[in-house]
């Protein structure tokens, strides 16, 4: 499932919403998309 607001709709607009993402990924995307997390962290040192 995508987000939660997406989850939140009726059947009816669910089932159509995920078809047609469903039908973009296939169509223009040739069946797959990628899709990148940046995990950032940083470490300080606190100076007195």
């Amino acid at each position: 499932m995508t987000y939660s607001g997406h989850r939140a709709l009726p059947d009816v607009q669910r089932s159509a919403l995920l078809n047609s993402i469903a039908r973009l990924i296939d169509v223009d995307y040739g069946a797959q998309i990628i899709k990148r997390y940046l995990t950032e962290l940083r470490i300080a040192q606190r100076v007195r």
